[in-house]
């Protein structure tokens, strides 16, 4: 006997809820588990078979492992919000508030998870209002979600009392048809879609593109003043970001935990600014339009910064003054991501320049560097922005200048760079809860300024300047574009590329891009 829709519903909704109190029984009382996800140093047991089943990223994650692991790290996520998102899988139930739903939202898109992600919309579109609508629309765009997009602007055009149609009005069928009536209506129409033209604030993609999560790849983002290529190291494969050239030559580039790519440097003339009309250019990278969107200048224009983030800011840390002294600098500049305006933040505790800049859970670290004495540094120290101060942590093994530096596997390391008596190879990682460095397999050759990069649980090292012979039997300093991986198992560097197309000039970051939206070169 067939059962009626509301029985069969019924039924339907039981089954489903006795299966999910059966897996969270048996996660509670550490049944059958077969996995810990591991997110600092907090660990969250729990089963692949529901991760894999709820989540498209977990899914993928467990099909390229070769054998079954049973750890899965995760990076740039912040441990609580990942325990929020289990706890959602297991029960349904999730706590939203105005102080979590950024994090839940970059996780939910991240993961691919569209039911916090749509849990997290409707949350959103319930509150807002003209205060908060900008920094919204920022999350709707960085998250790819037209929904709440087209939500923003009814906020923005109600209290400008105007109604704005975001999309296009499809062609009637029988326009084609009407030939010289439709002719004699050319003018009028024209007017009209022009009008309608002028009225569309957000861009057409955001509107008429569907979204593409399943295609988000771990690429290794090349940004130069030639343009922006993204590679992918497992498929020895490059694709075309971005042919736009506004990027200056000598920059420093940063991707935040929500995937935002940020460049800033160079020099131009600011006609707005009388005082210091002299201004770096401050970058933000649109993955939707491929194009460099102008930011706000960046106020006090230097050189051999480097650039951190934490608490939806941006810092811009230490350098050199680009004026005639060339005065090591000590102060921090801060931009705020959603006020959209600069400051400055608590000065470092000494003047640096050449230095690298880590972002881990929401703290800024800054390493090594020279001084105002122009000798290479060991020091190494940690910025709060929530206590507002600078903490000094346990010194580098080697005093170094130009070095690569990531964080990797919860721990970070050093490779490479300049020492007050040359180049170096050597690498050391630092133990984030221990407050101590160790020594690590050296780089196979001396090198400064070589870029180290952590990807989807692999540690990659890429291009620098090493010192050559030539054929005339002169040493003189080379620019090299290879790309070496760090082999976990045999604990060696093992060469990938001898020559990496497009890295000339270039500055990596580990990012995460539709490759649908890009183009195979």
């Amino acid at each position: 006997m067939a059962l009626g829709l509301e029985q069969a519903e019924e039924q339907r909704l039981y089954q489903q809820t006795l299966l999910q109190d059966g897996l969270k029984d048996m996660l509670d009382h550490g049944k059958f588990l077969d996995c810990v996800v591991r997110v600092g140093e907090r660990e969250f047991p729990c089963h692949r078979l529901v991760l894999a089943a709820c989540s498209p990223y977990f899914r993928a994650r467990f099909l390229a492992e070769p054998e079954p692991a049973g750890e899965l790290r995760l990076e740039e996520v912040a441990p609580d919000v990942v325990a929020q998102v289990l706890h959602y899988l297991y029960t349904s139930e999730i706590a939203l508030d105005e102080a979590s739903v950024q994090d839940l939202f970059a996780a939910a898109h991240r993961f691919q998870i569209p039911s916090i992600f749509t849990i997290c919309v409707s949350f959103l579109q319930k509150r807002l209002c003209l205060s908060n609508c900008l920094a919204v629309f920022r999350l709707g765009l960085l998250l790819d979600c037209p929904l709440l997009l087209r939500k923003v602007q009814m906020v923005k055009d109600a209290h400008e009392g105007r109604l704005t149609v975001l999309r296009k009005k499809k062609k009637e069928k029988g326009k084609e048809a009407a030939g010289p009536q439709a002719a004699s209506k050319g003018t009028g129409d024209a007017k009209a879609e022009g009008e309608e033209e002028d009225e569309r604030v957000l861009p057409g993609i955001l509107n008429d593109t569907l979204r593409f999560g399943m295609f988000l790849q771990d690429l290794i983002f090349m940004i130069s003043e030639e343009g922006a290529v993204a590679y992918d190291p497992a498929a020895n494969e490059c694709y075309c970001a971005s042919l736009s050239t506004q990027i200056p030559k000598n920059h420093a580039s940063l991707v935040t935990k929500e995937n935002q790519v940020f460049v800033a440097g160079g020099l131009f003339f600011n006609e707005d600014n009388k005082e210091d009309p002299m201004s770096s250019y401050f970058l933000q990278f649109d993955h939707l339009d491929s194009e460099w969107l102008g930011m706000p200048p960046l106020p006090s224009p230097r050189c051999l910064f480097s650039l951190g983030e934490a608490l939806n800011a941006i810092y811009v840390v230490g350098g050199r003054e680009l004026k005639e002294r060339e005065s090591s600098l000590d102060s921090v500049l801060c931009y705020d991501r959603l006020s959209f305006k600069w400051g400055e933040s608590d000065p470092l505790p000494y003047a640096v320049y050449g230095h690298a800049v880590l972002s881990h859970m929401d703290l800024v670290y800054v390493i090594g560097g020279k001084g105002s004495d122009r000798k290479c540094l060991n020091k190494m120290c940690v910025y709060d922005p929530k206590k507002f101060e600078w903490k000094e942590l346990a010194p580098m093994q080697t005093a170094r200048s130009l070095f690569g530096a990531t964080v990797h596997d919860g721990r970070i390391f050093v490779a490479a760079g300049v020492t007050d008596t040359g180049l170096t190879s050597s690498v050391e990682v630092y133990s984030i809860t221990d407050n101590k460095w160790a020594p690590f397999e050296a780089f196979p050759q001396e090198r400064s300024s070589l870029s180290l990069v952590s990807l989807a649980g692999t540690l990659y090292a890429i291009g620098g300047f090493a010192t050559l012979e030539t054929e005339s039997g002169e040493l003189v300093p080379t620019e090299l574009n290879d790309i070496w991986r760090y082999n976990e198992e045999e604990k060696k560097w093992e060469g990938v590329l001898r020559e990496l197309a497009y890295a000339t000039g270039a500055t990596f970051l580990p990012v995460r891009l539709n490759v649908l939206r890009l183009t195979k070169m």
